[in-house]
């Protein structure tokens, strides 16, 4: 699946073109490459918070979880306060699930 939206607006207008298409591989060659490759099937599941930045380890806690889940991460972004996998897209629901229980989110914040 391919978005459009102002996030791109700074696009050239032949990739802009290209993100518009259903199915871009004949742009290809208009912007230099050979080919494109894309997933249909995959899915972003992200953690955020402002408390990433002073707590090691939640990074590599988001990996334990999925992969004990047997969920493969296919793509790791990150940032201060966010780490973004990309899985498959039949595996979204049991990631948001092993992650929200793993993490605890059902349970209040401990602020001592």
């Amino acid at each position: 699946m391919y978005y459009w939206g102002k996030q791109n607006s700074g696009l050239p207008e032949t990739a802009k073109k290209c993100l518009r298409l259903p199915l871009p591989v004949p742009c290809a060659r208009e912007i230099g490459g050979a080919a494109i490759e894309y997933d249909p099937d995959i899915a972003k599941v992200s953690i955020v918070g402002l408390g990433m930045r002073s707590h090691a380890g939640v990074a590599s806690e988001m990996f334990r979880i999925l992969a004990a889940e047997g969920i493969n991460i296919q793509a790791i972004s990150t940032s201060e306060i966010k780490v973004s996998c990309l899985i498959q897209s039949k595996y979204t629901e049991l990631a948001v699930r092993a992650l929200h229980d793993g993490f605890e989110l059902d349970k209040a914040p401990n602020h001592s």
